[in-house]
């Protein structure tokens, strides 16, 4: 087995099977090298034909969330962090949402004006519609992956974002919280009609890819029996 460390290449005697774990970015990105996956895409890059499989890199999805929605507190903050999942136009959850203090986000250092005792929400949706790709950059090992994420594509996820953070605002704005929770520090009012281009200018990825490599009928690495 060859492996690059510190820009050197390593040579190692493997005497048992060797299993690959490379998540969803580099596993679709090792099989295109090795000649597995979509022919054309692998044409391009002139590496040879081992096996058509036109998945493979394919069917990329992730959790997308929003960055975070402040609270000034009116005492100091609480240690607790924790999760809650909610349905927004779902049979099943997909809206989640971790909270806990902002001290523990480093947000403070990025932005000292912010409160010195503060509450911060993450609004995320777990359930995307959206579909994106991995593809390959070149034909060398060294070459990074093309990730084509899409995060926000679908218009449906644009509307659960928005509302998980209507979700947020409601808890945080509840009476049960009047006591602890003094005023919305961020991001604050936005009208309803510049939502949609708010929340692609600061969404982020929750950095959970998956679906690159699935088993199965379809879309799939490994024939199914």
């Amino acid at each position: 087995m060859e492996f690059v460390h510190r820009d050197k290449v390593r040579r190692l005697g493997v005497g048992r099977e060797v299993i690959l774990s490379l998540g969803a970015v580099n596993t679709p990105k090792a099989l295109m090298l090795s000649g597995i996956g979509g022919k054309a895409e692998l044409l391009r890059l002139g590496i040879p034909v081992v096996e058509h499989l036109s998945g493979v890199g394919r069917n990329f999805q992730d959790h997308v969330a929003f960055p975070g929605m402040i609270w000034e507190c009116r005492g100091d903050e609480s240690d607790a962090v924790f999760h809650w999942f909610w349905k927004s136009q779902s049979d099943t959850p997909n809206l989640q949402t971790t909270q806990g203090p902002l001290g523990t986000s480093g947000f403070r250092k990025a932005n000292p004006s912010l409160p010195a005792s503060g509450w911060l929400m993450v609004p995320a949706v777990i359930r995307t519609k959206a579909q994106g790709r991995v593809r390959l950059a070149g034909p060398s090992p060294l070459d990074p992956p093309d990730i084509e994420a899409n995060l926000l594509a679908h218009p449906d996820d644009v509307k659960a974002l928005a509302a998980a953070m209507e979700i947020c605002r409601e808890i945080s704005n509840s009476a049960a919280l009047r006591p602890f929770l003094k005023q919305e520090v961020a991001p604050g009012k936005i009208e309803r009609s510049a939502m949609e281009d708010f929340l692609r200018d600061k969404a982020i990825s929750w950095w959970h890819q998956s679906g690159t490599a699935k088993m199965g009928r379809e879309l799939a690495v490994r024939r199914g029996q």
